[in-house]
């Protein structure tokens, strides 16, 4: 997780050397993730373009990854994404 209410173009602007970058979005609230490996790749990319998701959680979850404290750590995400470019997100386990 790169920031939380902020924007893709406003991330590149400020960290020009990340990569990747994808708006979340949960309800009312955004976030940008960074994101370094999926298990699908080829679904991932035929998917979510622009880059750009719906996120569905519960809020709990969604709070957990965007929490401050979690703010440039590894997290990973299961769930499933949807053709329609939306994210049912079941869990959240930060890595480091």
């Amino acid at each position: 997780m790169v920031c939380v209410g902020c924007r893709v173009d406003e991330v590149q602007k400020a960290h020009p050397e990340l990569a990747n970058l994808y708006l979340l979005q949960h309800g009312q609230d955004q976030a940008v993730l960074e994101v370094t490996k999926v298990s699908d790749p080829q679904w991932w990319v035929t998917i979510v373009f622009p880059h750009q998701l719906l996120v569905r959680s519960k809020d709990e979850v969604f709070a957990e990854l965007t929490a401050e404290k979690n703010l440039f750590k590894k997290v990973e995400i299961s769930g499933l994404l949807r053709k329609d470019r939306v994210l049912d997100v079941s869990s959240v386990t930060i890595i480091e």
